[in-house]
């Protein structure tokens, strides 16, 4: 298994401030750079913030991932393009694009959760459609387009059939199948292995609290993932997306950086 470990740039301790200095003191590779939400102004739709990671990520000789969208939380993925957030939903897929490009980041992360849940055949056709369209405008940057969603596994494979395109792929995510669903993790990622963008997220907790245990201490069966992705020599990112910052996680000690630096001392050893 050949990969690089990362983390969450919300994740960290701060929401983010000095989250270089974190990744560098942690011993780790990079970390993923979230687009931002409206009532933030989308932070990574600036250029001069942008010119500020690149800046920061060769001084301090790191890579950056994915670049997450967030913001699909509470903006609809796929509404009616009679809708007027239709149009905010492709720009902020072209500006997730712009971002990955200027900062060499290979991924973009599309998560299908909350106000962008698929629900319907309708919503779901409508999203094969932006897919399509996000494939499209990222073809020649040679960047993938990662889905994160909790569909049954039959349905993703659909969708990544109907997407139709190379540079498509699913998110995986090594708690979202337990937490939601009740789903063996191992189970999904051994069904979908052969569909996924090389960017894993990594987090654990159990049915009640999601992020909220340290890796391997929830009911994920975070080393039982980690072994299989060895047994399939995985090669790419594996970035954790426990919320340091946030309970109930951060109360696992006085500093949340104590836990956060725990946490990757862990996923560190994981993947020897």
């Amino acid at each position: 298994m050949d990969v690089k470990l990362g983390c969450c740039n919300f994740c960290i301790p701060g929401g983010g401030t000095f989250a270089h200095e974190f990744i560098v003191k942690a011993g780790l590779d990079g970390m993923s750079v979230d687009l931002g939400y409206d009532y933030e102004g989308f932070p990574l739709m600036s250029d001069q913030l942008l010119a500020f990671y690149v800046d920061a990520g060769k001084k301090h000789q790191i890579k950056y991932s994915n670049i997450g969208c967030s913001c699909f939380d509470f903006i609809p993925l796929a509404p009616e393009t009679s809708d007027p957030k239709h149009e905010l939903a492709k720009k902020c897929l072209l500006a997730a694009i712009h971002a990955a490009e200027i900062l060499e980041a290979g991924v973009i992360m599309v998560p299908m959760f909350n106000i962008s849940t698929i629900e319907t055949e309708d919503q779901f056709d409508r999203t094969v459609q932006m897919m399509q369209f996000a494939c499209d405008a990222a073809a020649a940057q040679n960047i993938m387009i990662g889905a994160e969603n909790v569909l049954p596994v039959e349905k993703q494979i659909e969708m990544v059939k109907r997407v139709d395109r190379k540079n498509f792929g699913l998110y995986y995510d090594s708690q979202n199948f337990a937490y939601n669903s009740g789903i063996d993790q191992v189970a999904v990622l051994d069904a979908l292995y052969d569909y996924l963008v090389p960017t894993i997220h990594v987090k654990d907790g159990t049915s009640q609290s999601l992020s909220g245990a340290y890796l391997g201490e929830g009911t994920t069966n975070f080393f039982g993932v980690i072994e299989y992705l060895k047994k399939r020599s995985f090669n790419g990112w594996l970035i954790s997306e426990n919320y340091y910052n946030k309970y109930p996680l951060r109360d696992l000690a006085i500093d949340p950086a104590t836990v956060f630096f725990k946490d990757m001392d862990i996923l560190k050893n994981a993947v020897k």
